[in-house]
């Protein structure tokens, strides 16, 4: 199993399979592994010839900075799971590699009606942020199956398409999964 930090290092990692006509599957978590994620990379195995998973624990989804500060961060262990079930690269980057100008500088993806419920009604930013870096992680590995953590308010299990489609099924699944919270809107 190969370990990147850095964003040049995915890249060409990622481009090296591209030339050999891999299929990528993406799982990106924030580490913390439990068996939810253990089976996302199992279903991404029967889906991808190539597992990747990143590990970042996001400074964007969280309001209160103790709140971060408190998150498990357990990347040895992690990797040590990742390593039993065959994952073959772990992404594990730094803030300053993802957010390079600083969250105040950031450019973030606000998806609207949906930033306000579940998670976010409580957490204000967190949906924001989920969304923000799974935008990231989809433009940097471009996978054909994305595997995601229901927790995060990203779906149930994997959802596989052309990696060009992957983004829109999951902005489709969302916007479906939490319509029916959506206030009603007169269509012209």
């Amino acid at each position: 199993m190969i370990i990147i930090e850095s964003l040049p290092l995915l890249r060409q990692q990622i481009l090296r399979w591209r030339q050999d006509g891999k299929r990528i599957a993406l799982v990106p978590t924030m580490g913390n592994l439990h068996n939810g994620h253990m089976m996302l990379v199992d279903e991404a195995h029967a889906r991808a010839d190539v597992v990747v998973v990143s590990i970042f624990v996001n400074p964007m989804q969280f309001e209160r900075p103790d709140d971060l500060t408190r998150y498990p961060r357990t990347l040895q262990e992690d990797c040590e799971k990742l390593a039993r079930r065959g994952v073959d690269l772990v992404f594990a980057p730094v803030a300053g590699d993802i957010y390079p100008q600083g969250l105040e500088q950031q450019t973030y993806v606000d998806v609207p009606g949906i930033a306000t419920m579940l998670e976010g009604a409580s957490r204000p930013g967190h949906f924001c942020g989920v969304a923000t870096i799974v935008s990231k992680l989809f433009n940097l590995v471009q996978p054909e199956a994305v595997g995601t953590d229901p927790q995060n308010g990203g779906g149930y299990g994997l959802r596989y398409r052309h990696r060009r489609h992957a983004y829109r099924a999951c902005q489709r699944r969302l916007s479906a999964q939490f319509a029916q919270q959506l206030p009603n809107r007169r269509r012209a």
